[in-house]
């Protein structure tokens, strides 16, 4: 503060390059890094932090969050979009994170920059993402597909239209969590009330299925009726994802990643995300041509420092 307030006392934060340029610095230092990553954990949801679940240690929670700061940190560093927020290719692990995640290869105990299939890499594929969007021994659909549409779409829920659901009928057979939620509030629950809004949770929270609560890629599940059904299930995590414009078969959370970043709803939802963080605020009639400005500036680059920059000055 004693630097920038002699630079004002010079007339050095003048003019709108000055202040841009400053700009520049402060989000490359470790407070801005850091600043910048206490943002990322509002947008995804993990701001209030992971208890330790089974399968999932204080230490590994620690490697998690480590492994969001890192991502962050590189979009600031290495001229970030907002694609490469959620599909940037790589992740960051050591050999104990990378082993939780069922990832060779990786040795050491340093955080090292990892390239990664799908299966890993950007805000919906952190281990630390996922576990905060689960209960404790079990994932949540309507968590995790809450989370995506409140967060990402800004898409606001009300009160359940209907408080006493008519109780599901279970078939005599195993099933999976996503089939145990379509009969509580699917399609045809309740005479199809309950979907007015599950339509936006349970398939998009779906998606995210191949992760466990811990954070842990897998191919199968418990059946939900396990105690009936003592068997394994294949988890199926496409279907259809809706969107203001539409639907769009998705085949697991990698499509919703690469939704997010070009689609226009999410867009200026980042951006008025990132204002009401920065402000404390919504935005009002005074201030919505800046959001309007960064989101142009996400569909025009996708640049995340523009994105700071562009509301600085």
């Amino acid at each position: 503060y004693v630097e920038l307030l002699a630079k004002a006392q010079r007339n050095e934060l003048h003019t709108t390059q000055q202040i841009s340029a400053e700009i520049q610095r402060m989000m490359q230092t470790d407070r801005g890094i850091e600043q910048f990553n206490r943002f990322v954990s509002y947008y995804i949801k993990t701001a209030r932090g992971v208890q330790e679940k089974p399968g999932l240690t204080k230490p590994m929670i620690a490697l998690m969050a480590q492994e969001q700061y890192l991502l962050s940190k590189s979009m600031l560093l290495d001229s970030g979009t907002l694609d490469k927020l959620f599909n940037p290719g790589y992740t960051y692990l050591n050999q104990d994170l990378a082993a939780h995640y069922g990832i060779s290869g990786v040795a050491g105990s340093t955080m090292q920059k990892v390239a990664v299939d799908d299966k890993r890499g950007g805000l919906l594929h952190l281990g630390l993402t996922q576990a905060a969007t689960s209960d404790f021994e079990t994932t949540s659909l309507v968590k995790r597909g809450i989370m995506i549409r409140e967060q990402m779409f800004c898409r606001e829920f009300g009160a359940p239209v209907e408080p006493d659901p008519t109780g599901p009928v279970f078939p005599a057979q195993p099933i999976t969590t996503r089939e145990r939620w379509d009969l509580v509030n699917g399609e045809q629950a309740s005479g199809g009330r309950c979907w007015q809004c599950h339509q936006f949770m349970n398939d998009t929270g779906a998606a995210m299925e191949h992760y466990d609560a811990a954070g842990r890629y897998r191919t199968q599940e418990k059946a939900y009726n396990f105690d009936q059904y003592p068997q394994m299930l294949p988890i199926k995590a496409s279907g259809p994802f809706l969107t203001s414009t539409g639907s769009e078969t998705i085949n697991d959370v990698r499509g919703i990643a690469k939704i997010v970043p070009r689609h226009p709803a999410s867009q200026f939802c980042m951006a008025d995300s990132y204002f009401r963080f920065m402000f404390g605020s919504k935005s009002d009639a005074s201030t919505s041509g800046v959001v309007k400005a960064i989101a142009d500036g996400l569909k025009k680059s996708g640049s995340l420092e523009e994105m700071l920059r562009t509301l600085g000055t």
